[in-house]
């Protein structure tokens, strides 16, 4: 197994904070969606919609930007019985009371954490989108993998109860050392979602896990700027249905 074993790091805070600044002070050099084919198929969540989806789950992998900066990753998971999972590795959302969208609206509940899993009032798109606008951010690109019922609620168990030395796949738990958020969601990947998503490294920048994913034949890319309408990117195989 090629996984970098990050979970030996998560007492080590110091390291963590190290990383951190050098996360702040390093640009990524990128744009959103610089990786995709000409061949992706661009549209507005207006209609004409996407496709039914081929599978009732889903799993997203959200990479957020500040500027020319990559600045989180988080993974969400929807199963068809519309229980979600949202894991925010090392992230900051849960833990404070409220947060203001850009209107100054105050939202909450804001949600309550289990380690490092949203575990109360689960963010759906739309909040997360206004959370990551209130911390600063300037755009944000979704992942969106369709999965089978099984193969989501066996992801959905490894999240919320986590796995101990004797899991086939090893230990995994969801508290993340500061810093390392993409090097969580990109262990977790490479040992639980073969075989859906191939990845056979990991990453410590999220956007050079972003590119990774592209990769993996995502079943669509969403891409969210502030103060403009959000553009879904299908690959060339996926069907569009008219309005």
């Amino acid at each position: 197994m090629t996984a970098f074993n990050f979970h030996s790091l998560r007492n080590s805070q110091a390291i963590g904070y190290f990383f951190l600044s050098l996360l702040l002070l390093s640009g990524c050099n990128t744009t959103h969606t610089n990786f995709l084919s000409d061949h992706w198929v661009t549209q507005t969540s207006a209609p004409p919609l996407i496709a039914t989806h081929s599978e009732p789950s889903r799993l997203q992998v959200i990479i957020t930007y500040d500027g020319p900066l990559s600045s989180h990753s988080a993974l969400r998971l929807e199963s068809d019985n519309e229980q979600v999972t949202f894991w925010d590795p090392a992230g900051a959302y849960g833990l404070v009371g409220h947060f203001t969208d850009q209107k100054g609206n105050r939202i909450r509940p804001y949600g309550k954490r289990r380690r490092d899993i949203v575990v109360t009032h689960i963010p759906d798109i739309p909040t997360y989108m206004k959370f990551r606008w209130f911390v600063g951010d300037s755009s944000v690109e979704i992942f969106e993998w369709d999965l089978p019922t099984q193969e989501a609620e066996i992801l959905r168990e490894t999240l919320l109860n986590e796995t101990d030395e004797t899991h086939p796949r090893g230990e995994f738990h969801t508290k993340t050392t500061p810093a390392f958020c993409a090097m969580g969601i990109s262990d977790f990947l490479i040992r639980f979602t073969k075989p859906t998503i191939n990845l056979t490294s990991t990453y410590l920048w999220p956007h050079s896990l972003g590119e990774a994913l592209l990769a993996e034949s995502p079943s669509r890319v969403r891409v969210f700027i502030r103060g403009q309408e959000e553009m879904i990117y299908l690959p060339p195989h996926q069907q569009v249905v008219g309005p």
